[in-house]
């Protein structure tokens, strides 16, 4: 008898600017993960509705015109996130790491960074396969 292998787990990768998204989809798809994407706040939100049995991790950027990362952090809190939130910055200055934990940021990557400290931090947040 053969055992049945579960899916890869799933990461929400969130980010309006489209180059961006599809760098950061590929980059958690390289690490034998599958990936959805959302451009805004708003679908992201829908896609956590919809997936939230499938989702392992959330990803989104944190520098987006309009409601940016931490809206998008605090949306996901009050909606009740189905996983982890592992925000992707460029930002100079963010808010202190107890301050992201209370809007419920599970950790932070910065840009530029490697796709091995990206795999890092995203594998960190995984459950145990």
């Amino acid at each position: 008898m053969r055992a049945v292998e579960s899916p890869p787990p799933c990461v929400l990768v969130v980010d309006d600017e489209p180059s961006v998204r599809d760098i950061l989809a590929r980059a958690v798809r390289s690490m034998g993960l599958l990936a959805l994407t959302a451009a805004s706040v708003m679908e992201a939100l829908e896609a956590c509705r919809l997936n939230a049995g499938r989702l392992a991790l959330v990803l989104p950027g944190l520098n987006r015109p309009g409601p940016g990362g931490l809206t998008a952090l605090d949306a996901l809190r009050a909606q009740g996130p189905p996983a982890p939130v592992l925000l992707v910055t460029g930002a100079a200055e963010l808010p202190g790491a107890g301050e992201l934990a209370r809007r419920g940021a599970a950790g932070v990557v910065a840009k530029p960074f490697r796709l091995r400290d990206l795999a890092r931090a995203v594998r960190a947040l995984l459950p145990p396969r």
